[in-house]
């Protein structure tokens, strides 16, 4: 019986974010996706793909993996973007199971009940932004690579050869996105903290790191913003706001909320980690756990030193409570720890008490945010999915100005107009995303000679669609 009641629960998160993705992935490729996936979609469907392609830089990252995935379902599937977004979500579910690999396996069903709190951090709808838009399956893929490597720590016999194994996750998740460089510190962090640790295998992986800096660095150009920027008050507040993210909605009013909960996680998660070191023997099982609040500490202060110039409402955008939601993880298996080893006593009954409080409280949070997420708009409607159709055959490039950013940078002149209409062109003439199947896409209200859409005002619903977008902004620096 509680193993339905956890199955059930457990079933919830990933039906509404199937859901979700269904109704909002668009079919049609914007932002950074018409500025480069695009390319490497036609190239991988003529045959003329290279690995420098999928190397090539992007921003102050390299995105191989979801660069890789582009040019598969290109070659496989038109490259349907729908399906390039439930590629997402089973990549979120596929990391909820390793989540459950991870957990230790007691006598009672402790294990079991941790598994729905992780369930709904690793599947929530605050990440609307990656559920609609796949480009971003990036930060899915940094977590996937580096729960591998947890895994595999975790499982291998102590030697050489389990870390030769760990290292390779580890560059599998730096070469996904920029933020994964921080799996090596996570991955370290555990190395020195295990009391049997042996000098040499800290050398080994001091190395293996340096190996893969060097590596991922390589003919690199630097894009960065002076880390001085703003004050330091201005740098605590950001990296608090995005530790606090998964349980606040995105926007400005909610920056102090978000900044308590930065602070409160902050601080109990190095309490219960300090207590748990401290209390007994140290259990490899468990000190695994330490390594995703590490991860999110260092994806905090990595975002506060280049995008905090920004505003601290930045830290709220969607894709940030990926990382986030690992310090949440941690604590809440620290907790769980706490709740097993500490001596009966009137202490531990009030930790209880607290635990239960703070819990109902969070909840209360969580449910707000994400169905304030499940209200979000799709990014591209479908009269702008027509007049993407239209927009070969006609050139009428009006119905595209009012969202421009969508496709081409703000500074658009006839050269770039030029170039996005033979881009448009290359993807209809190869029937590449919603080229494939234009039956359904034409509706009557918008027939093909006249594809006229008003200039977008202040207020309008095309300029919410632009408000999204900036929010969502893929450019990550």
């Amino acid at each position: 019986m509680k193993l339905a009641i956890v199955l059930g629960l457990l079933v919830i998160p990933l039906f509404f974010v199937s859901l979700y993705s269904y109704q909002h992935a668009p079919r049609i490729p914007f932002a950074d996706q018409m500025l480069g996936s695009l390319r490497i979609a036609i190239k991988s469907y003529d045959g003329d793909l290279q690995f420098q392609d999928l190397w090539k830089q992007h921003n102050e990252h390299r995105i191989f993996f979801t660069r890789l995935v582009t040019a598969t379902l290109a070659r496989t599937s038109h490259w349907n973007l729908r399906l390039e977004a439930s590629l997402s979500v089973a990549l979120g579910v596929a990391n909820l199971v390793f989540f459950a690999f991870l957990l230790p396996r007691p006598r009672n069903r402790l294990s079991l009940f941790l598994l729905v709190p992780i369930a709904y951090l690793v599947l929530p709808l605050r990440l609307w932004g990656i559920w609609q838009n796949s480009f971003l399956n990036q930060h899915l893929f940094v977590v996937f690579f580096m729960l591998l490597a947890l895994l595999s720590l975790q499982k291998m016999p102590r030697g050489l050869a389990v870390l030769a194994v760990t290292a390779f996750w580890c560059f599998c998740a730096t070469i996904s996105v920029g933020t994964g460089l921080l799996s090596w510190l996570a991955i370290g962090s555990i190395l020195v903290l295990r009391r049997n640790r042996q000098t040499g295998e800290i050398l080994v992986w001091a190395a293996l790191t340096c190996l893969s800096i060097t590596i991922y660095f390589h003919n690199f150009i630097l894009k960065g913003h002076d880390p001085t920027d703003g004050s330091l008050g201005e740098k605590l507040v950001y990296a608090l706001t995005f530790l606090g993210n998964p349980f606040v909605e995105s926007g400005s009013q909610w920056i102090p909320v978000a900044t308590f909960w930065g602070l409160f996680a902050l601080v109990t998660w190095s309490l219960c980690w300090y207590r748990i070191l401290q209390l007994k023997p140290q259990r490899w099982n468990s000190l695994i756990w330490i390594a995703p609040g590490v991860f999110a500490i260092g994806a905090a202060l990595l975002a506060t030193i280049s995008r905090s110039y920004i505003g601290s409402h930045q830290a709220l955008i969607s894709r940030y409570v990926v990382y986030s939601s690992l310090l949440w993880i941690s604590l809440i298996f620290a907790v769980a720890q706490l709740l097993q080893v500490e001596p009966k006593t009137a202490s531990r009954r009030w930790l209880r008490f607290s635990v239960i409080v703070i819990s109902v409280v969070l909840s209360l949070f969580y449910i707000h945010s994400n169905i304030s997420s499940w209200r979000e708009p799709s990014s591209i409607s479908p009269d702008l999915e027509n007049c993407f159709l239209q927009y070969p055959e006609t050139g009428d490039f009006s119905c595209l100005s009012g969202l421009h950013e969508i496709f081409i940078p703000q500074s658009e002149d006839a050269s770039r107009r030029k170039n996005l209409l033979r881009r448009v062109r290359q993807l209809k003439k190869r029937r590449l995303t919603i080229f494939f199947d234009t039956e359904t896409v034409t509706p009557p209200s918008m027939p093909l000679s006249t594809p006229t859409v008003p200039k977008p005002t202040q207020g309008s619903p095309t300029m919410e669609i632009v408000s999204v977008l900036r929010e969502s902004s893929t450019c990550i620096r």
